[in-house]
């Protein structure tokens, strides 16, 4: 038994002048109809009934989610199969290509591992004071990159 009256047969009245406490207790009313409801037909079931939905239900889930899985794997290796060029945003010089970026292990941030970029680009070391601000960084940036192409117009 559940709710305000717990023997069995036993009723129970409320009182109130507060609709939201009223409709509540509908709901509330309802809902353990309809466990009842639930709970009597999984008892005219066979015993075995029950575990057996579960189990069909498990394998179901399982495939389900084998196959998003698939999808998204499928998906993630059609991303790295392509190429990307990584240009620059000021001048659309070429920076490198996905190819040459990395992921640290750090983090969620991003290397260029191409050695030619030091040659398509001049480096500008940061200020004594920008240097200090970024002392305690696991990653410090060593300064501001300008590209050749932008860096001579």
């Amino acid at each position: 038994m559940s709710g305000r009256g717990r023997a069995a047969d036993s009723r129970c009245l409320l009182l109130t002048c507060d609709e939201d406490l009223r409709e509540r207790e509908e709901r509330n009313i309802l809902r353990e109809k309809i466990m009842e409801e639930a709970l009597r037909s999984i008892a005219e079931k066979p015993p075995t009934w029950f575990s057996e939905e579960v189990s069909k239900r498990a394998q179901e889930n399982i495939k389900e989610r084998a196959q998003k899985n698939l999808e998204r794997v499928s998906k993630s290796k059609s991303l790295h199969s392509k190429k990307y060029k990584l240009l620059c945003k000021k001048c659309d010089t070429l920076i490198c290509t996905s190819d040459d970026i990395a992921m640290t292990c750090i983090g969620p941030q991003y290397l260029c591992v191409c050695e030619e970029i030091w040659e398509r680009s001049r480096q500008y070391p940061y200020s004594q004071a920008r240097a200090k601000a970024e002392e305690n960084f696991q990653l410090k940036g060593f300064g501001t990159v300008i590209f050749n192409k932008y860096a001579s117009s």
